[in-house]
């Protein structure tokens, strides 16, 4: 009996070994799959990273006023916070306050208009 008892073991040990290297060859699988997910990962964060700072100096440029563009009058109404070029279609017909510069506008605390990009 002492002897069917061992073999018993002997055999449950060999079986639990065998399930333990399995489960350290998936385990090192799902490891190597992490690691190339990780680096896939931090591929898609870097081109992110790239093309977020393309399309700020994108910005930057398309929104960076030229002098000529902020030399002129500007418009505004009396009541309210924007100014505008005179040309502008939220303007039109209204009673305006004039502004010597884009700077002067600024100065009074007005912000400048994003349709008529004053």
């Amino acid at each position: 009996m002492v002897g069917d008892t061992t073999n018993l073991l002997e055999s449950t040990i060999a079986e639990l070994q065998r399930r333990i290297e399995q489960l350290e060859l998936e385990n090192d699988a799902l490891m190597t799959l992490c690691n190339e997910g990780q680096e896939t990962i931090d591929d898609l964060v870097e081109q992110n990273a790239m093309l977020v700072d393309e399309l700020g100096a994108r910005d930057l440029e398309r929104d960076a006023p030229a002098e000529e563009y902020l030399s002129g009058t500007f418009v505004g109404t009396p009541n309210r916070k924007h100014f505008h070029r005179p040309d502008c279609k939220w303007i039109r017909g209204m009673f305006v306050v004039q502004f010597s510069s884009h700077e002067a506008a600024v100065r009074a605390g007005r912000k400048p208009c994003k349709t008529c990009r004053a």
